[in-house]
């Protein structure tokens, strides 16, 4: 995916001019991490990874901090009006820098009037 490749190289660039250690990606991705754990309903009887985004979040370093506070919960930040399908397309992505400094993590739905993509995500 073109879109997570450039977010990659400016991580990288920022990274070096900048010497960060701390980072931080949020928002709406449009995938899930697991199309098993993260979409209702799934096609697949067991955990499916996406195989591009699982090599985003290795490339840059990056935990995927509610699923590891919550490893096989099923909890959706999307919903569709009618309820017939689930995901979680919002992600908070830290650094493992970062990590120690969580001290809550909860995700919720909100109604759709709310917000475009009706999600919160607290952390």
């Amino acid at each position: 995916m073109f879109l997570l490749q450039s977010i990659t190289e400016v991580i990288s660039e920022y990274k070096q001019m900048y010497s960060i250690k701390f980072t931080l990606a949020c928002g709406d991705w449009n995938l899930t991490p697991d199309e098993w754990l993260d979409r209702c309903p799934s096609k697949y009887d067991d955990h499916y990874y996406s195989l591009v985004f699982k090599d985003f979040m290795n490339n840059n370093s990056f935990i995927d901090i509610w699923r590891i506070n919550n490893p096989l919960l099923k909890q959706f930040t999307w919903i569709k009006p009618n309820g017939s399908s689930r995901f979680i397309i919002d992600l908070w992505l830290l650094s493992q820098e970062i990590v120690n400094f969580v001290t809550n993590v909860s995700i919720s739905a909100l109604d759709r009037s709310l917000c475009d993509q009706n999600t919160e995500a607290r952390y």
